[in-house]
């Protein structure tokens, strides 16, 4: 069906699978060039250019990456004009700027960036990143190094190396200040890798380990979550999401939750 938009959606759906999934980085930069003049759709556009820089990144080019992200940022060189681009093309920068050990002009860059989306969809992640390094000092140079290090193979789709890099740092830096981020991508990178229960042990164990982590309440949720959509284990689900009210209760996402929970138990009766 050469020629057809089902051809096209085929073909990136392919291409991000590549990346993603397979990290072959060079067969996904390949098929999503063939790709890039073809788009019509604004929006799959987008996602197609943001692809190719992050080909270049899983690649090690992080000049290739950086000349990407900023033609993406220039409507007049990319043809996309929303804010939302602008954003995402400001994070993968800032990003940029952290994996090539510029960390002074990450956190400024990332600061900047929450600052000025307050409302965008990258700006909690820009102000988690801003926060921490920040803490540079406090944390150490090595100890900030090794788990950046340990992110951008996250960020490369090289799992396997990030989840031993990940395991490696806390063995190393058991008692660090980020050794609960570390924990809480190592579960990330199972459930990923559907490996729920693995997940699950993971969160537990930030649980356990680090309960003042401010990261504590999103292992909480994650566990909620995986027991609801993965396991699909509805009573235990509940269950988790119960703990969230009773350990958190001020959590800005409690409303929510009381809602998740009413309509769970509304949906999934329980069994006479």
């Amino acid at each position: 069906y050469d020629g057809t938009g089902e051809s096209f959606e085929a073909g990136f759906q392919s291409a991000d699978l590549q990346l993603t999934h397979y990290a072959n980085a060079e067969a996904a930069l390949a098929a999503l060039r063939l790709l890039q003049s073809d788009s019509g759709d604004k929006e799959r556009k987008r996602e197609i250019l943001f692809r190719i820089g992050d080909c270049h990144l899983a690649l090690g080019n992080l000049d290739a990456a950086e000349t990407q992200y900023t033609m993406i940022s220039d409507p007049s060189q990319s043809g996309l004009s929303d804010d939302s681009v602008s954003e995402e093309a400001a994070y993968r920068l800032a990003e940029l700027l952290l994996f090539s050990g510029d960390v002074e002009g990450a956190a400024e860059s990332f600061t900047t960036l929450a600052a000025e989306y307050t409302g965008g969809d990258l700006a909690n992640d820009a102000l988690e990143w801003s926060l921490l390094l920040g803490m540079s000092g406090e944390i150490g140079a090595e100890t900030l190094a090794s788990y950046i290090e340990a992110v951008l193979l996250q960020r490369q789709y090289r799992t396997a190396a990030a989840l031993d890099r990940y395991k490696q740092f806390l063995n190393d830096h058991p008692d660090s200040p980020i050794s609960d981020m570390a924990v809480l991508d190592i579960g990330l990178i199972l459930n990923d890798g559907d490996r729920p229960h693995e997940a699950i042990a993971a969160y537990r164990d930030l649980l356990e380990k680090y309960p003042a982590s401010r990261h504590a309440v999103k292992a909480q949720e994650r566990i909620a979550h995986i027991f609801e959509v993965q396991l699909q284990d509805i009573p235990q689900a509940i269950t988790e999401y119960q703990t969230i009210l009773l350990n958190y209760p001020a959590n800005v996402h409690n409303d929510a939750i009381r809602r998740r929970i009413r309509t769970l138990a509304e949906n999934n009766p329980p069994i006479p």
